[in-house]
């Protein structure tokens, strides 16, 4: 396959979503999603500066309207995994803002990865993620357990087989 410009990785990236059952260009999916500036001064190497407006590519809105999870896009030239770092900045600032964790999809249109940063590493998908997918996974996220915190039964652990 060769090389394409992320616009048409964009474009074939729209066609996955909408196979997943998104609404792009609706409620569903937000294009290069505003994240205003925090006021954040960010110390690097090479020096000092202030964290201005920034864009996630796409946004995948929950039912509540609240972003759910983020896509990075990339060119198909790139490796899907380079806006690993930059997808974790926009998810942090929409922490921030909305209050909510999204989960995050990197692509290049080649390849489909799936983060969610709290609970697994990152992992290749065949395809994006249904918003009932995300929606069930973000309740799972919120009401789990704690391992350590659960007594189970002495009737059932004891059992001889």
């Amino acid at each position: 396959m060769s090389d394409r410009p992320e616009a048409i990785t964009r474009r074939d990236l729209i066609d996955q979503l909408t196979a997943a059952g998104w609404e792009v260009g609706k409620a569903g999916v937000v294009e290069e999603l505003h994240l205003t500036d925090s006021g954040v001064a960010v110390q690097e190497f090479a020096g000092k500066y202030r964290a201005g407006d920034e864009f996630a590519d796409y946004a995948l809105m929950a039912s509540d309207g609240k972003p759910l999870a983020i896509v990075e896009a990339k060119s198909t030239n790139r490796d899907a995994l380079a806006g690993q770092r930059q997808a974790a900045d926009y998810a942090d600032r929409i922490r921030e803002i909305y209050e909510v964790d999204p989960f995050i999809f990197l692509s290049n249109g080649r390849e489909i990865w799936f983060w969610d940063r709290g609970r697994y590493p990152l992992r290749k998908v065949s395809g994006f993620f249904t918003r009932d997918d995300l929606e069930r996974l973000d309740f799972q996220r919120k009401h789990r357990l704690d391992l350590a915190t659960v007594n189970p039964s002495g009737q059932i652990i004891d059992r001889p087989y």
